[in-house]
């Protein structure tokens, strides 16, 4: 059923829309793509500022996740969404990001084939591509678009793709960084406005603590350690195997305007995390009885004046969108860069065609998974993510540990341990997680000492070569 949206709210965020695409489009002109570095990544020329909200907008895909938690249980969802990735990309940021650009590569398929080989290459190109798929995030901007003009599911979504595709085909990466500058502006918009209206109506933090539960301000929320270690670990595989972050320290002007972006990046987060919880606490005490899932977007949108209401509208989208052109782009580049070719990535044709397949594929996919979302977003996160991880973050930390044909060994073993874990043993998906590191973690241990013990006693001399 659509939202009861004033006509001014309407033109609002109708405007803003259009005004994004518009300005992107010029902003892009300005900047040349002759080369594959400067579609790939920017020419490597990516500015402190540019860097930051490229990545903290790309970051934060999945505002409905963060709120619908907050309305749960409170400031417990900083532990969730929050904590584990700070951590993470701090870990990122002192020991990852001079080994990685110092492999001068293009992607993470790039830095398979420059350690292991091409056909190893080509076989984790396909495993980001469908880990990285923006499903769930066509189907938020599709809800979205459903909600406020009451269109059909289907075309809802196509609408958000066909966006995006829009201003990524004309210019590739650049496209992508200039709309995230105005997409992190109306981000951070969007969530101050919720908050500073619901101070100015309700009061601060005495209003929260008395119409609360005193769980609702626990750091653990009463889950045991167990549970937070979970999230915890899949905020690492996360930050460890993402594209996103690895194309963004690729594409940085220096080491230094890196470190310092991801480093700035976190403090954004840290700050956007709690606008959103301190809005969706709100919304709990006024509407208790919602829907989680939908009580932070529905009592903004009622508690907002009127106006106020399309800006809201623009930052949501904004926050959405800003995540799904990103994952369109990267499983586009990595389908014409990494498995058809360097030779094809700037031509038009392939480019566009490779944009509209995997925009094809998504549509697909978000249509199929709909009804049942987190399930694929736990499968996908789970069998790809920890495939990939361990042994990217190996490789980048220790260089080859391995030939190709052991490093695909692996590969095979951990999914099919993970397979084992919960479809035969029958045992809760989150477990996989902790099987699959395992079995990766000892495969390539034991591969390593091989290969160490071979080369010592000049045993099988060709063996890790």
């Amino acid at each position: 059923m659509p939202l009861d949206v004033h006509p001014l709210d309407a033109i609002v965020f109708v405007f803003i829309t259009t005004l994004t695409l518009v300005y992107t489009i010029y902003l892009c002109r300005k900047h040349r793509e002759n080369e594959l570095v400067d579609y790939l990544l920017f020419g490597r020329k990516l500015t402190l500022p540019l860097f930051v909200t490229t990545l903290v907008t790309t970051w934060y895909g999945d505002v409905f996740g963060i709120t619908q938690i907050a309305f749960k249980k409170g400031i417990y969802a900083v532990m969730v969404y929050g904590v584990g990735f700070y951590l993470a990309a701090v870990v990122f940021m002192c020991f990852f990001v001079v080994k990685a650009r110092g492999m001068s590569a293009f992607s993470i398929p790039d830095i398979i084939e420059k350690t292991y080989g091409k056909i190893a290459a080509k076989i984790v190109s396909v495993m980001v591509m469908v880990r990285v798929l923006p499903v769930s995030y066509t189907i938020g901007i599709g809800l979205l678009l459903k909600q406020l003009f009451g269109w059909d599911m289907d075309v809802a979504m196509l609408s958000g793709l066909l966006f995006c595709i829009g201003y990524i085909g004309v210019r590739g990466f650049s496209g992508i960084v200039y709309s995230d500058a105005i997409q992190f502006v109306l981000m951070f918009v969007s969530v101050i406005m919720v908050v500073v209206f619901s101070f100015i109506e309700y009061g601060g933090f005495g209003y929260l603590s008395e119409n609360l539960d005193p769980s609702y301000f626990s750091i653990h929320g009463g889950e045991n350690l167990s549970e937070l270690l979970v999230w915890f670990f899949i905020a690492v595989i996360a930050t460890f195997m993402s594209p996103v972050f690895y194309q963004r320290c690729f594409a940085a002007k220096s080491t230094q305007v890196a470190k310092y972006g991801i480093f700035i990046s976190i403090i954004c987060w840290m700050f956007f995390d709690f606008c959103t919880i301190t809005g969706s606490m709100y919304a709990k005490a006024m509407t208790s009885e919602a829907a989680p899932h939908e009580a932070y977007f529905n009592y903004a949108m009622n508690m907002l004046p009127i106006g106020f209401r399309g800006v809201f509208l623009s930052g949501i989208a904004a926050t959405i969108l800003s995540t799904l052109d990103s994952f369109l782009f990267i499983c586009s580049a990595t389908l014409v860069y990494d498995l058809l070719g360097p030779k094809y990535t700037l031509n038009y044709v392939f480019k566009i065609g490779a944009l509209v397949l995997i925009g094809g594929v998504t549509f697909f996919l978000a249509s199929h998974f709909i009804d049942s979302i987190d399930k694929f977003y736990i499968m996908m996160k789970g069998y790809f993510g920890v495939t990939l991880a361990i042994p990217l973050m190996l490789t980048i930390l220790f260089g080859r540990i391995a030939n190709e044909v052991q490093f695909l060994s692996v590969i095979v073993l951990t999914i099919l341990g993970m397979l084992v874990n919960d479809f035969i043993l029958d045992m809760p998906v989150v477990r996989s997680f902790y099987v699959g590191s395992m079995v990766s973690l000892v495969g390539f241990f034991i591969f390593y000492v091989i290969n160490l013990y071979c080369a010592r006693h000049k045993i099988i001399g060709r063996m890790a070569k």
